[in-house]
């Protein structure tokens, strides 16, 4: 006699508790390293140059959903505190900025939730223009939260802080968010590397625009001036934005700003001494123009490409 009983759909594992704690012990170092290399940046009495953690945690979750479960927001969380109890914070002024930069990423984790999933992977002309909305909306909230502190922490007013965390986390965001979130799959490497374009170099063709980049980021360093270190390195992103694929473009975007923060901190650029907040504010804001021009002409070219017949 044949038993009727038939089995229950096979449902998808469950995690389990080592996957949990690999995860978000990822998670915290992640956050952790990221803070202290923000906190480097930091001049005395001064906000940091480069605040990473926000937009590197933001860009996990929405990269890897799995990661934003209760043990990952307590990570990044945890791992905020640790990294500004390391540099002899006060407790006050450490629970202040950790809640305020987790309130940034909570907003822009929201946000980017109410979005379509093809504009969380930048596949659309306009997914650069609401990936724009969505950071200013995340560092808007980041910064009403924390700017009562700037009082205390770097004896500015809290019109000022507000507006040096905004234009700071801002720049942040809209330099590191599109790399995060164009990571192609992991399964999708092999077939990427083996492919001479949109994303690999292999064709001689496909190689000029990288070399140009280098050649007139040398050329910006011997001239020397602010000018020709971000317009001429400018010109050949552009034209690599035309040429690569989009999580290409935010690879060489992201360097680009870096290249540039380094020599800000170096004291090369001139950027920040001497300067009053008006003038570092203006400067961050069209450092964040000029990180959007190739973004935005990558996801155009890249749509473009892929609804060629």
């Amino acid at each position: 006699m044949h038993s009727t009983h038939t089995n229950p759909p096979h449902d998808p594992t469950p995690p389990t508790e080592w996957r949990i704690a690999g995860e978000t012990i990822l998670v915290f170092c992640c956050a952790l390293l990221a803070a202290l290399l923000g906190i480097l940046t930091r001049p005395h009495g001064a906000l940091a140059l480069f605040w990473p953690a926000n937009a590197l945690l933001l860009g996990l979750f929405l990269r890897w959903p799995r990661l934003a479960d209760i043990h990952g927001w307590l990570a990044a969380t945890a791992g905020l505190c640790i990294a500004d109890l390391i540099v002899e914070s006060t407790m006050l002024s450490t629970l202040w900025l950790t809640s305020s930069n987790m309130v940034g990423i909570a907003a822009g984790y929201l946000l980017c939730q109410m979005q379509p999933s093809i504009h969380r992977k930048l596949a659309q002309p306009s997914s650069m223009l609401r990936l724009l909305v969505i950071s200013i909306s995340a560092a808007l909230a980041g910064a009403i939260a924390g700017a009562g502190s700037a009082p205390f922490i770097i004896g500015r007013s809290s019109l000022a802080g507000f507006s040096l965390w905004f234009s700071n986390e801002l720049l942040n965001f809209i330099a590191i968010l599109p790399a995060m979130l164009t990571i192609p799959d992991p399964s999708r490497w092999r077939e990427l590397l083996r492919s001479p374009a949109p994303y690999g170099t292999r064709s001689k063709g496909n190689l000029l625009p990288l070399l140009s980049l280098c050649v007139l980021a040398v050329l910006g360093i011997h001239i020397g001036t602010p000018e020709a270190m971000t317009l001429l390195p400018l010109l050949a992103l552009l034209w690599c934005a035309a040429r690569y694929s989009v999580f290409s473009t935010s690879l060489l975007t992201l360097a680009f700003s870096l290249w540039l923060m380094t020599f800000a901190w170096s004291g090369q650029l001139n950027l920040t001494d001497g300067m009053q907040v008006s003038q570092i504010i203006v400067m961050r804001l069209l450092a964040m123009l000029i990180l959007m021009l190739p973004l935005l002409i990558s996801t155009h070219s890249a749509f473009q490409r892929t609804s060629q017949p």
